[in-house]
Formats: C-alpha cells, sequence, structure tokens
C-alpha cells in the first residue's frame, strides 16, 4: 500500500493568505504530521514534491500510489469543512472519499465548525491522477473564527487526516508499533503508553460511531 500526501500549495506559491496566516505553511505542517502519525501502519507514506500541479499529480502516477490525498485550506468568506472528488471518480473513489469525509466532519463539528459536504470539482490534482484522489479544504483562513482554530490546531487536524486515511484505506498497525503497544514499562513510560492505548480506545469508539451514522 503506497499513499502520497500533497502539501497543497508552497514554493513560489503561498496559496491564500488570512488573518496572519499562509496556507502553503499550514499545509506543509499538516503534511509532516500526517506523515507522521501513519508511519506506524502497514503503508508506505511519501509527500508529493512541491512543485506545479501536473509534477504532483505525474509523481503520485509514476510512483504507482494506491491514493493521493491533497490538503488544503480554504478562502473566500465562508466556514467550516468540506472535501472534493473528480467529478469523474470512480465508485472506489466516492467509497473512500466518503469515508474519510464522515471521519473528519464528525471531528469538526465537535468543533463547531460546520460540514460543507463532500463535493466534485475538476481541479487539476484530481483529474491528472490515476488513483483514488482526494482534496481536503480545512477551514478558511479568511474567516478569523477559524483561523483561530487552525492557530493552534493543526496536531489535532493532522490526527484524524491521519486516522481518516488509514480507516478509509483498511490499514493495521505494523508489528513493531503492536509490540511496543504491549510493552508498557512503569512510571512516565506507563503513562504515555496508558494515554496511547486510552487515543486507540476514542479512535476505536469513533469509528463504531461513524459506522453507526452512515447507516442511518
Amino acid at each position: 500500500m503506497k499513499i502520497v500526501i500533497d502539501q497543497g500549495h508552497g514554493g513560489s506559491d503561498p496559496g491564500a493568505v488570512g488573518n496572519g496566516l499562509t496556507e502553503a505553511v499550514l499545509t506543509g505542517q499538516l503534511g509532516l504530521i500526517v506523515v507522521e502519525k501513519l508511519s506506524g501502519y502497514n503503508a508506505e507514506v511519501i509527500l508529493a514534491p512541491r512543485g506545479t500541479l501536473s509534477e504532483r499529480a505525474a509523481f503520485a502516477n509514476s510512483a504507482g500510489a494506491d491514493l493521493f490525498v491533497s490538503i488544503h485550506v480554504n478562502a473566500g468568506g465562508g466556514t467550516g469543512y468540506e472535501s472534493h472528488i473528480h467529478p469523474g471518480a470512480s465508485e472506489k473513489t466516492l467509497s473512500i472519499a466518503r469515508s474519510m469525509h464522515s471521519i473528519l466532519a464528525v471531528y469538526y463539528r465537535e468543533k463547531g465548525f460546520a460540514d460543507r459536504g463532500l463535493k466534485r470539482s475538476n481541479f487539476g490534482v484530481l483529474r491528472e491522477t490515476r488513483m483514488p484522489a482526494v482534496l481536503l479544504e480545512n477551514l478558511f483562513i479568511d474567516s478569523p473564527v477559524d483561523a483561530a482554530f487552525l492557530r493552534g490546531g493543526l496536531p489535532g487536524i493532522g490526527n484524524e487526516i491521519a486516522w481518516s486515511i488509514a480507516r478509509a484505506m483498511g490499514l493495521d498497525l505494523s508489528p513493531q508499533d503492536l509490540i511496543k503497544e504491549e510493552a508498557c514499562g512503569t512510571g512516565l513510560t506507563e503513562i504515555l503508553c496508558d494515554l496511547q492505548k486510552i487515543e486507540a480506545d476514542v479512535s476505536r469508539l469513533r469509528r463504531v460511531i461513524n459506522e453507526l451514522l452512515s447507516k442511518e
């Protein structure tokens, strides 16, 4: 399993700017968090080069990726979270995108932000990639409320993006990480290990809730 993470914009393209924030900086940080969070799973996760849209898509195609996820921050006077797939996307892409969107929408609703829906858009990286591709628009940089959350909330957002990918693609923890999860020591090590187990339990509970919601 190979997953390519695209940090939207970057290089000479700053992306959207607002409230003292720059989209390319935010997406750069989010991409690194997502890769780190997925490092314990049974998949190869790599960052696309921050070149042109065609170069990013070509990189994913040549890498033989099973999934391409492009991370962005929105702008234009709105608020909330939305995701995008290509108008001609396959049923497999739609299934993956729905799974990811439902997990992220629950997270953002818990934080007080609107779910703007899963949309179909003719974006370059969605059009030119030859594997399931999903583009995420994480809040609005020009909304003061959204920007305030983005300023301190990137670790949580990155964690949820990673979890949504793991869930949608059916990833499992690698054998090494399963061993780490069971090998709790004492003192601070034991406390940290317990916290990891609590986080895993919360993730499992969220998965069950999402599955129940999807059946309604």
